[in-house]
């Protein structure tokens, strides 16, 4: 749930929401866990696209 929050919270968005701001260090490592989730989502649709 928390991860959930802070992906929420960074992206622009209409609703109301808890200001939230990323030191630089949390920044870059949420950049980089972003740039991996997004890796493994790309592999696992090739791989479901492969499968039909």
């Amino acid at each position: 749930q928390m991860l959930m929050f802070f992906v929420r919270t960074q992206q622009p968005h209409e609703w109301r929401s808890p200001a939230y701001r990323f030191s630089k260090r949390q920044a870059k490592a949420f950049r980089e866990l972003i740039a991996v989730v997004e890796v493994v989502v790309e592999e696992e649709e090739e791989e479901v696209e492969g499968e039909g």
